[in-house]
């Protein structure tokens, strides 16, 4: 097998702020995350959003607002159709490193042809474990993950172009957040 070449495109970070008590302090991590991967695909008009094959999240511990959410829920914030498939690491310090390599792997074996990594880390609140304190709007879970983008919902009425067979209209007037029992019915 003849490996593919990958190359990096682009990358965008978020601004650095104090831990804890910094600029961020009140700002929900998701929140973050869904900014950056948007500055990346304002930066890079010419990417086709339904050409991107896979966007992993690295982030260590899974901290108070990204655990049972993460690299999924940011996809869709974003406005990424449900055909991008999605995945999280957790590789301690490692872990967006972790995913960067995974994606160029992919890419080299052919598996996918675009894909974006991404590492989302509050250190913060990594250490800080629940103490039972109420919860609030930044650890609460996001509400805007209900809605679904015009390109998420508008997919084509057959799918022929991404599935081999059609999604059914029950599937697709789903709630987006389902439990694992609902989707195996």
């Amino acid at each position: 097998m003849e490996l593919q070449n990958v190359v990096l495109v682009d990358g965008v970070r978020s601004a650095f702020a104090r831990g804890a008590r910094g600029a961020f302090v009140a700002t929900r991590m998701d929140d973050v995350a869904v900014s950056v991967v948007e500055a990346l695909l304002d930066r890079n008009p010419d990417l086709d959003r339904t050409s991107i094959d896979e966007l992993g999240l690295g982030n260590v511990m899974g901290i108070s607002e990204l655990p049972r959410l993460g690299s999924n829920h940011v996809a869709r914030l974003v406005g990424l159709p449900e055909t991008v498939c999605t995945f999280d690491s957790n590789r301690q310090c490692g872990s967006s490193m972790e995913v960067l390599h995974r994606i160029a792997q992919e890419i080299m074996v052919g598996a996918i042809d675009t894909g974006v990594a991404l590492g989302a880390e509050r250190m913060g609140r990594t250490l800080v474990r629940d103490n039972g304190e109420e919860k609030n709007r930044i650890t609460e879970f996001n509400q805007k993950r209900l809605e679904q983008t015009p390109l998420q919902r508008n997919l084509s009425a057959h799918h022929e172009d991404d599935f081999s067979q059609s999604i059914p209209d029950f599937i697709l007037d789903s709630t987006p957040v389902l439990s694992m029992v609902q989707t195996a019915q």
